[in-house]
């Protein structure tokens, strides 16, 4: 199992390049499936599917996500899961409510690699209630529980404003607590983890 866990992914231009050296793979025959759940209700997508096109993608191989029919979106032949930023409590209540983290796991063992962008990252951990310090729960979620992909939490976007946060969390042995600016990255490899 492969995750690629950013603040920014294909937002920016230095993670682009650590996400396509991850990849290995033309980035012109890449086959992604795009999760904008995480902006539902908010404004369209086009502006991540514009970056996954300047990041060198082709338009025919992104299939966008729609959680109100997830049964279309399973066995699907790609080669990413890319789950982009948003509201993070949206995000994790409607993939679980809509029974696609199932199928998020069933890609990852056939070794579809997930990318995470900031609430598409927490969505990935095990937990995201240190994300009300800095995101609205807007959708009344109570369960904090993510879909456990990643062994801990993590900060993204990290910097000196949530520096208190991170501190905070650290203190408390409930989670592994990870930090990534947004020029960093973590890669989770089989069980092998690294920040790039």
């Amino acid at each position: 199992m492969k995750l690629l866990l950013s603040s920014k992914a294909f937002g920016n231009s230095v993670i682009t390049g650590k996400i396509l050296e991850e990849l290995k793979m033309d980035v012109q025959k890449i086959r992604v499936l795009f999760i904008p759940t995480a902006l539902s209700g908010t404004y369209p997508p086009d502006k991540y599917v514009n970056e996954l096109l300047i990041s060198g993608l082709n338009k025919d191989n992104i299939i966008i996500f729609d959680e109100k029919n997830p049964k279309e979106y399973c066995n699907l032949n790609i080669d990413i899961i890319y789950v982009c930023g948003g509201n993070t409590f949206t995000l994790v209540k409607l993939i679980k409510e809509c029974g696609f983290a199932v199928e998020i796991l069933e890609y990852l063992r056939k070794d579809v690699v997930y990318i995470g962008r900031s609430a598409g990252t927490h969505l990935a951990t095990k937990n995201i209630e240190h994300v009300l310090s800095f995101d609205e729960n807007e959708i009344g979620l109570e369960n904090y529980d993510a879909i456990g992909l990643f062994d801990g939490i993590i900060f993204c976007h990290y910097n000196e404003s949530r520096e208190k946060y991170y501190y905070e969390a650290i203190k408390n042995p409930k989670f592994n607590v990870y930090k990534i600016t947004d020029e960093e990255m973590i890669v989770y490899d089989n069980g092998h983890i690294s920040i790039l």
